[in-house]
């Protein structure tokens, strides 16, 4: 190998190297922390630290650590392990996740991500006063490309295999109402990503919802209410429906 690419790895890695293992909280200051991101205790480096919490809006992520997966490195992948929150904690966000970026990609593996229903109640076209139980995402594999041309529309997803659960499920209409475990298989299509309710549950969910984008959601199915629900969520879904020839309540948003 010559001189001058043996200096060209050189130079390469330690700039690598420098960047990776520079304090976290000395990056911090010399970039552009977006109004609606808050970052507290950080520690470590970009190699290898932990954040006591960071803010992204109204979610709250504790306890973060993250560890870059060298072995990544050579495929010329940026890859990093992540972990935050606490599992046996309900009322706060908790998970990991693998995530990767590469040239043009971000992909994510080993993905489960815990909340509190309750704290998507105000995203969700629902009308009730509260949802309790919790939401769990767990994403086998995702992928999505990033798109440079402002012309083009940012597709949420290339592909995508995942599950999304509501367990110990439950709404208010003036009482708790115990909906048992609600579960959807996500998918991508066309770009847009796709979770699919089978029916199998208590409020008798069947149909698809579709994300084209942050701002564009879409459903398109039914409700078939358990006839050992309180008769108050009968009375209320059929405020906003037609029950068919199926005992069916079509739902379309």
């Amino acid at each position: 190998m010559s001189f001058k690419k043996l200096l060209v790895l050189f130079v390469g890695a330690f700039i690598v190297f420098f960047v990776l293992y520079t304090p976290i909280s000395f990056v911090a200051k010399y970039i552009e922390i977006p109004n609606h991101v808050a970052l507290q205790n950080l520690k470590g480096t970009l190699w290898s630290g932990k954040a006591q919490a960071i803010q992204i809006d109204k979610w709250q992520f504790t306890n973060l650590t993250w560890e870059v997966k060298v072995a990544d490195l050579f495929t010329g992948k940026l890859s990093y392990e992540m972990k935050f929150g606490q599992a046996r904690n309900a009322q706060q966000l908790s998970g990991k996740a693998n995530i990767s970026f590469g040239f043009s990609t971000l992909s994510l593996s080993d993905v489960v991500l815990r909340a509190p229903a309750s704290s998507i109640r105000s995203e969700l076209p629902i009308p009730t006063s509260e949802l309790n139980g919790r939401v769990i995402l767990e994403l086998d594999n995702y992928q999505v490309s990033s798109v440079n041309d402002p012309s083009q529309t940012q597709m949420m997803c290339d592909e995508l295999k995942g599950e999304l659960l509501w367990t110990k499920a439950e709404v208010v209409f003036g009482q708790p109402m115990s909906l048992g475990t609600i579960t959807a298989q996500l998918s991508c299509n066309t770009g847009a990503i796709v979770a699919q309710f089978d029916g199998n549950n208590e409020l008798g969910l069947e149909g698809d919802a579709t994300i084209v984008s942050p701002e564009s959601f879409s459903f398109q199915g039914y409700v078939k209410p358990s006839e050992s629900l309180p008769q108050d969520i009968h009375k209320g879904i059929s405020m906003f429906s037609r029950i068919d020839v199926q005992g069916r309540y079509p739902i379309k948003l």
